[in-house]
């Protein structure tokens, strides 16, 4: 499937707002869920998880998407099911999805976490925290650990590795609420010159 029509179907189910269903490239099953926007090279879903809950929103690269149906197959029992549950979308977050630098400053003014994913380089791994900044080619993120510890010293991770982000899900809500807020960052001191 070429990118221009992904692009058109991933703006069809914005409009039809109905469930769909696709596959990731770099992911095992199927990923559910409703469009909210599309950018250039990223877009911005509502992710439906396999209880049949909202858990958070996602970013993804349009290049990754495989195999889409719209609407899933299953879309009348997801969305009754959701109906039922009182779950809803009060609002589509306000991420701009213009480059991977401005979805990540977006996310950082919204959620206490974000998720990063670099699947093509290290399918097998994720990296969650707060962003700090970022350079031209990087971000800095400060992570919290599995058992939310924050670190104190800031990774980097390159914009073109990142194939996926993720925010205000159940994780990384339940790692913020026993980690809370991340330490401060103290900046690294020039030396002081001697006296002559």
């Amino acid at each position: 499937m070429g990118k221009m029509t992904t692009i058109k179907k991933l703006t069809d189910a914005i409009h039809s707002k109905t469930v769909v269903r696709f596959v990731s490239r770099y992911e095992e099953g199927r990923i559910e869920g409703y469009m909210l926007d599309v950018g250039p090279k990223f877009f911005l879903m509502a992710i439906v998880d396999e209880r049949i809950r909202f858990d958070g929103f996602r970013c993804i690269r349009i290049s990754d998407v495989r195999r889409i149906e719209i609407p899933a197959t299953n879309a009348d029992f997801v969305v009754a099911a959701l109906i039922k549950r009182g779950e809803e979308i009060e609002r589509k977050p306000p991420i701009d999805l213009s480059s991977i630098e401005t979805i990540l400053e977006s996310v950082n003014a919204i959620a206490p976490l974000v998720t990063i994913h670099t699947q093509k380089t290290r399918p097998d791994a994720c990296w969650i925290g707060r962003t700090l900044g970022a350079t031209s080619t990087h971000i800095a993120l400060l992570e919290i650990g599995p058992d939310a510890v924050w670190e104190t010293v800031p990774t980097m991770k390159a914009f073109k590795t990142i194939t996926r982000i993720d925010f205000l899900g159940g994780y990384e809500e339940a790692l913020y609420l026993v980690g809370g807020e991340p330490p401060k960052i103290k900046k690294a001191r020039r030396p002081a010159q001697r006296a002559r």
